[in-house]
């Protein structure tokens, strides 16, 4: 079967292509429920919020409380002018006050445990307290966005800062209101809006502005930006046209974490097509493959190579080996090798009977290989491509795997250290007594961490 390369139109180059890859629309869709923007916005097929999310954060209460609270505070912003005579004047209160003000959205807090009407509170002070209530919540939804991200940043949108000073709640609501058109679907947010357009069109756009306003450059384009449509389509292609797929990882000369962010950035119908992954390993890779099978719904084989001289790895010869027993032995026809080595390409040229598609990174990938396998028509792709944002899971699972492996061979024992401290104070105790010691005095050891230091404290 003629394979087909995936971008013949691409020139061979160390820096990737910007302009084909796909925008991300996660951060922005959660910024845009917390911050109140109608929920008709996400339902329609042409805005950028994605609805999913939507209806994902509406269920928890701490996120459904912050957007009301901030979809409230906006209304008030808003119509100031027409609500604040009302109730000075006419001792009007929140609840009846309909035509400026969402009887959903006062009736969702108070369900939710906000007492929101108050008797004789006049306008300012309803923003006070709903300001306040925003800036002592919203830590509560910080876990809605990845640690990559700096959170102070997205918390300093949701905070007016001095909020109790009449002469500042003047100067937001008359910039906010002369500026409407400024402020993401005239949303209130806590900046001073510039003439950008819609900050909420895509993550790279609002990460870029976000840094941007505290002087800072958002570097890792990675996370927010995926592969086009295009290398989708073929991956796509060639895992439908074939009998039987499998992945095979050479875990030298591949990224865990990127393969990682491919197969959780392809639709699981596709995924779930191939068989097999076939990870060929050497003792001194990552620590992090051992995880793999943990986090894809694909069988994984981990096979660790083991070297028969010290400086010498034979992962290349057995993952060749093992793909043509793959192919003879496990009538596996169809294979993406993930592996950016050259050396591969005697496997690929000398088994014209089976199918391949290899995946390679950007800087390990040289242009001798990509010519060669443009000129055979050997599918390929780059496997940077796919969007990182996704990673947090896995790689605070590798770290704390490899931090509890520290801790296990550094322990230390209690025994040892009281006898120590027995020895050096000529304290005499029978075991009885030492035994009881332990249980009232050692029983409730704390640790703390000062200046990255782990401490013990009794």
């Amino acid at each position: 079967m003629t394979q087909t390369t995936i971008q013949e139109q691409q020139t061979v180059s160390s820096e990737r292509p910007p302009t084909y890859l796909n925008n991300t629309y996660e951060i922005i869709s959660k910024v845009g429920f917390l911050i109140g923007v109608n929920k008709g916005i996400f339902e329609n097929e042409n805005s950028t919020l994605d609805y999913n999310w939507f209806l994902l954060m509406e269920k928890e209460k701490s996120a459904r409380i912050i957007r009301n609270l901030c979809a409230l505070r906006t209304q008030l912003f808003r119509q100031y002018k027409k609500i604040n005579p009302q109730i000075f004047y006419n001792m009007k209160n929140l609840d009846t006050l309909p035509e400026y003000i969402s009887p959903e959205l006062l009736q969702e807090l108070e369900e939710d445990g906000i007492e929101v009407i108050h008797a004789n509170w006049q306008l300012n002070q309803y923003i006070v307290f709903f300001s306040s209530e925003i800036k002592n919540r919203i830590s509560e939804c910080r876990h809605w966005f990845p640690i990559w991200i700096n959170w102070d940043y997205i918390r300093e949108l949701f905070i007016i800062p001095k909020i109790s000073d009449n002469k500042q709640l003047k100067t937001i609501w008359g910039y906010y209101t002369n500026h409407l058109d400024r402020y993401p679907y005239q949303m209130f947010i806590q900046w001073k809006a510039q003439a950008d357009g819609n900050i909420l069109l895509n993550d790279e756009k609002f990460v870029n502005i976000l840094y941007g306003i505290h002087g800072k450059i958002f570097y890792d384009k990675n996370k927010l930006k995926d592969a086009s449509d295009y290398t989708k389509a073929n991956i796509f292609s060639f895992i439908e046209h074939g009998e039987n797929v499998a992945i095979v990882v050479d875990c030298e000369n591949a990224d865990l974490f990127k393969l990682y962010s491919m197969l959780s950035n392809l639709e699981a119908s596709f995924i779930g097509k191939v068989k097999k992954i076939i990870l060929y390993d050497d003792i001194h890779t990552s620590s992090g493959w051992k995880l793999l099978n943990r986090f894809v719904d694909i069988s994984v084989e981990h096979k660790i190579v083991a070297r028969v001289k010290d400086d010498k790895s034979l992962v290349d010869m057995k993952l060749a080996v093992g793909t043509c027993r793959e192919y003879y032995q496990n009538h596996i026809d169809s294979f993406i090798l993930v592996s950016s080595d050259s050396d591969y390409w005697g496997l690929i040229t000398e088994m014209p009977e089976c199918r391949f598609m290899v995946m390679v990174e950007y800087e390990k990938s040289s242009a001798a290989i990509i010519n060669a396998m443009k000129e055979k028509d050997i599918s390929y792709c780059y496997i940077d491509d796919f969007c990182s944002s996704n990673l947090e899971a896995i790689q605070s699972e590798a770290l704390l795997m490899e931090m509890r492996s520290y801790f296990k061979e550094h322990s230390f024992s209690i025994q040892e250290i009281l006898q120590t401290a027995v020895n050096n104070t000529r304290v005499t105790m029978s075991k009885q007594e030492l035994e009881e010691f332990k249980k009232r005095y050692l029983s409730k050891i704390k640790i703390s961490i000062e200046n990255d230091i782990i401490q013990v404290d009794i």
